[in-house]
């Protein structure tokens, strides 16, 4: 059997239902108009910064004519003229860092080359030939033996 009561709690129970579907739409509504409003605040963003742009562009003195490029009287130094630091390698050898602070006026080091050897001729840090001493007078001087 189904009481009076029963209907008006089924009723209220309804009406609560319905209040809180339009509480949710409205809430849905609200949130899409915010939507609308942000776009909108970023159109009058554009615009402005377009009407700027315009006015920046209407102010801005005008270009100076193109400039016609000098040419130099100063010859340009070709490739075959610039200058590289040669160094002659007689060898090298590692020592330790005790070794190397005992190290003095009249110390010794052993190179383990044939003396009689050919000596790397490096620039920029890559070996470009091989060399050997000579006596050039009074001073050493380097025989260039290959080169590449």
């Amino acid at each position: 059997m189904v009481r009076a009561d029963d209907d008006d709690d089924f009723d209220d129970d309804f009406e609560e239902e319905e209040e809180w579907e339009d509480e949710e739409e409205e809430e849905l509504e609200d949130d899409f108009d915010d939507e609308d409003e942000d776009e909108d605040d970023d159109e009058d963003f554009e615009d402005e910064e377009e009407e700027e742009l315009e006015e920046a562009a209407q102010e801005a003195p005008k270009a100076a004519p193109p400039v016609t490029p000098r040419v130099s009287s100063t010859p340009v130094t070709s490739a075959q003229n610039i200058p590289f630091d040669v160094t002659v390698e007689v060898g090298r050898l590692k020592l330790t860092a005790k070794q190397l602070m005992s190290l003095g006026a009249g110390s010794v080091l052993e190179l383990n080359i044939d003396p009689e050897g050919s000596l790397d001729l490096v620039a920029q840090g890559a070996c470009i030939g091989k060399g050997e001493l000579i006596r050039v007078g009074d001073v050493l001087g380097v025989r260039v033996l290959s080169m590449g």
